[in-house]
This record gives C-alpha cells, sequence and structure tokens, in this order.
C-alpha cells in the first residue's frame, strides 16, 4: 500500500487527489479538519481510498 500525507489548503488537496488516481491510499491532514475531510471525501467520490485528520505544523510561537 502506498501513502501519502499532503496539507496547505488548494494546492495539497489537488496533490492529493492526483496521488489517489495513480491508486495511493491518501492521508490528508490540515488545520482545518473539515478541509482535510472534504478532500478525502472527494477522492473517494472519485473511486481513490484515504484518510483525514486534523493537524497544526505550525510552532507555538508562529502564531498557530
Amino acid at each position: 500500500p502506498k501513502a501519502v500525507e499532503t496539507s496547505f489548503g488548494d494546492a495539497g488537496a489537488a496533490i492529493a487527489e492526483r496521488f489517489a488516481r495513480e491508486g495511493a491510499f491518501v492521508y490528508v491532514t490540515d488545520i482545518n479538519g473539515e478541509t482535510a475531510a472534504g478532500t478525502v471525501a472527494r477522492i473517494k467520490s472519485a473511486g481513490g481510498d484515504g484518510a483525514s485528520a486534523t493537524v497544526d505544523v505550525l510552532p507555538p510561537f508562529a502564531g498557530g
């Protein structure tokens, strides 16, 4: 099984969707869990597979 982790809004979603079309299981992360889940829903509706999680990768001092 293949796995890809991605984030970063629209650009990350496009990358995740492309990897899913190529057969990868895609693990989508974003600071907004609903955004990540929406990307996975689109992937699954197109026949791909994946999972999502809410992740904040900014250090505390960066305002995240």
